[in-house]
């Protein structure tokens, strides 16, 4: 059987939901990172729907409810070009910070507010700041969706049982992430120096040469304000570019990665959680 790779440039899209959830957990932000976590649903989000648009490419937005309370239109335009939306919570507060009820209000929240003001039902999740907990699954399976990619440090899916059914998981590597490498905020515990347009190209570019060897899923953890910035725009074209050279390689959404695995075209793990953030 020919070797196939799935790969998802996927997007988180946090926006101004971030700078108020970190103000509830007391931290307070610059005056110039709260414009621009403004920008990052807004400006950078059109951003990255040129470049998906001038690449042929349909990919997937994991995004706050809120977000898209405050840019329906954006999320119309990104649906109505065939790219997937996902949950990545209401408010962007950590989900095993939050009491029971206000765990199942922020799934019930976005995917209320997805099915009734564009009729899409939310098929999958990755948690703010991988804060995935012991009552997720069942919130995920109640508001049902398929599959997860809060997990790190694998490029291959697996089957997590969960009560009567499950989920998959589709779990990414670290050093995909790329407030790691392209982001300093010392009041959110980012002190490294940022790295250089070439540097984080040369990561990301070792990282799908390994997923490739691996026969793995390529999966990003991307945020428009970073990675569509000025400094960083020319990396995830150069990336595309690279990934095109390799044969076998199939662009797709999370959601058919799940669909995929659900078919048993992805050789899948053994089941159970891998690691987290």
């Amino acid at each position: 059987m020919a070797k196939v790779v799935r790969v998802c440039f996927a997007f988180d899209v946090d926006g101004r939901s971030l700078t108020e959830a970190k103000r509830r957990q007391g931290i307070t932000m610059s005056p110039e990172m709260v414009k621009t976590l403004a920008e990052d649903q807004s400006i950078m989000f059109d951003r990255v729907l040129d470049f998906f648009a001038s690449t042929g490419l349909r990919q997937t937005f994991f995004v706050t409810g809120k977000v898209a309370e405050d840019e329906p239109e954006r999320m119309a335009s990104a649906l109505a070009a065939g790219h997937e939306i996902a949950f990545h919570g209401y408010s962007h507060m950590p989900l095993c910070h939050l009491s029971d009820a206000a765990e199942a209000d922020e799934f019930d929240r976005t995917s209320d507010y997805f099915r009734e003001k564009f009729g899409v039902r939310l098929l999958g999740m990755r948690a703010p700041s991988y804060s995935f907990g012991p009552r997720t699954p069942g919130n995920m399976r109640r508001s049902g969706m398929i599959y997860d990619s809060s997990a790190i440090d694998s490029v291959h899916p697996r089957f997590v049982p969960a009560g009567e059914a499950g989920y998959w998981e589709i779990p990414v590597r670290p050093e995909v992430d790329d407030w790691l490498h392209c982001v300093r905020l010392p009041e959110l515990g980012y002190h490294a120096p940022i790295k250089s347009p070439d540097e984080v190209l040369a990561i990301y570019c070792d990282s799908f040469d390994r997923c490739y060897r691996e026969a793995g899923c390529f999966v990003t953890v991307w945020h428009p304000f970073v990675t569509m910035s000025d400094r960083y725009r020319s990396v995830a074209p150069d990336l595309l570019h690279h990934i095109r050279q390799f044969d076998g390689v199939v662009f797709c959404t999370m959601q058919e990665i799940a669909a995929a695995c659900e078919a048993d075209l992805i050789p899948a793990c053994s089941a159970g959680a891998a690691g987290r953030m």
